[in-house]
């Protein structure tokens, strides 16, 4: 039984990270667009306020990876 527990808890696991890793794809592409959105009213085209805009936000994987440590280190695991 406590196998079983276990599996079920890991499964839940696996899917909850899966879905928290889709919230912070669309919480940075938001970002993103929004600051892609103040730079084109201040007069760039919109690619290059979109490269800029990305530019400017950083390395989002990098962001990522250091949320996961975090749940990671929250979690205790």
């Amino acid at each position: 039984m406590r196998l079983l527990t276990y599996l079920r808890s890991l499964v839940s696991t696996l899917f909850d990270h899966a879905h928290v890793d889709s919230e912070m794809d669309e919480e940075f592409r938001l970002h993103i667009e929004h600051h892609a959105d103040d730079l084109e009213r201040s007069g760039l085209s919109r690619p290059e306020a979109e490269r800029r805009a990305r530019i400017a936000f950083g390395a989002y994987e990098k962001a990522k990876e250091d949320c996961r440590e975090e749940r990671a280190r929250s979690n205790g695991i």
